[in-house]
Parts: C-alpha cells; structure tokens; sequence
C-alpha cells in the first residue's frame, strides 16, 4: 500500500487540475431574424433568400440556434442597402 501511495498520488493529484475558462457564448438576436428577413426584402432581395432557396429568417435561426454561427440579424433588419448587409455577419 506505500509504494501504492508513493507511486500514485502523484497521478492523482495531477487528475485533479481545474477546466479551463468557458468558450464566450455567441450573441443571438434570433428574435429579429425575421424581422430582418422583411427589411432583406425591401433593401436587398438577393440576400432575403439562401441560394439553397432557404428564406433568410429560417436560415437565420437555424445558423444562430443550431450551428452557433452568428449572422447579425439587427444589422441586417437595419441595414439601407445590400453592400450595408453584406458587411452584418463581420460586425
């Protein structure tokens, strides 16, 4: 039991090391993802759709909920112009 104690408390001891921080959640203005959808459609039609035929409000959902992917819907709801909501999802 000594040579057990000697030679592994050591290991044990080493085990016991605390997890790093947590990952920064993503912000989420899922919310408004369809009311970007809506300002998509009046200011930018080409990006109001997926060019896999998704509406923007479900792509937007699923990206943010789903795939912790954030695309900046309040961005997008108040963008004025395509080349303003191309620039959302780096903001």
């Amino acid at each position: 039991m000594r040579y057990f104690t000697v030679l592994f408390l050591p290991l044990l001891i080493g085990c016991a090391s605390t997890p790093g921080p947590a990952p920064a959640p993503v912000p989420t203005d899922t919310e408004l993802c369809e009311a970007a959808q809506g300002n998509l459609e009046k200011v930018c039609p080409k990006l109001a759709v997926t060019p896999a035929k998704k509406p923007f409000g479900v792509y937007c959902r699923e990206a943010q909920t789903t795939n912790n992917i954030y695309v900046n819907p309040k961005c997008m709801l108040s963008a004025k112009s395509c080349e303003e909501a191309d620039r959302c999802p780096q903001q």
